[in-house]
């Protein structure tokens, strides 16, 4: 008789501000691949056919939903974010179950003195080049009790480093001057 193994996937929930979409996506797509989908990454801002916030879905109701069935949520820290408190909540949400932890990862943050209670709290990775983007592959997967394999990731960590250095000095859609505010501002505004 043959039978059939299936892994399920652990879930992480990455919480973000929206203009950090892009540094967001490449974290999410370089967890997923280092860890041949052992590991699912959820965020908001996906903008796959299958990702993010589907059209007619209640957007809290499905923040909530995919929080609760998180192992973790990884909360994305950036000068753009670092002080929101959208971010708090969800890190929040995150501590108050059992089952999830809170992993804070800062980019463009140069210190983790920098990082505000109650995610001071909680062990916080500074992710700025290759062995920073290393360490915290390596401590994440053993985490998850998968394997870490230098040689296998190599390719994607240098990937991921190149798109979050270009991320970074890219200038976001807040630093250029705007004629009208638009409605993302008057939610942010909240």
């Amino acid at each position: 008789v043959h039978k059939e193994y299936s892994v399920v996937p652990h879930q992480l929930f990455l919480s973000h501000d929206s203009r950090d979409r892009v540094r967001a996506g490449v974290l999410a797509t370089a967890i997923t691949r280092m860890t041949l989908g052992q590991i699912t990454v959820w965020h908001s801002s996906d903008g796959s056919g299958t990702g993010g916030l589907q059209p007619g879905h209640v957007w809290l109701d499905e923040i909530r939903t995919r929080l609760a069935a998180s192992k973790a949520v990884v909360a994305l820290l950036t000068p753009t974010s670092i002080a929101r408190p959208w971010l708090l909540f969800e890190s929040g949400f995150g501590a108050a179950n059992p089952q999830c932890d809170v992993i804070p990862v800062c980019i463009g943050i140069d210190s983790a003195n920098d990082v505000p209670y109650p995610l001071a709290m909680y062990q916080t990775y500074l992710l700025s080049d290759y062995d920073s983007l290393k360490r915290f592959a390596e401590k994440l997967l053993a985490k998850y009790e998968i394997h870490f394999d230098e040689e296998m990731v190599r390719p994607v960590l240098t990937e991921a480093v190149k798109q979050l250095s270009q991320a970074t000095e890219a200038k976001s859609p807040s630093q250029l001057k705007k004629s009208e505010p638009t409605l993302g501002d008057a939610v942010e505004s909240l």
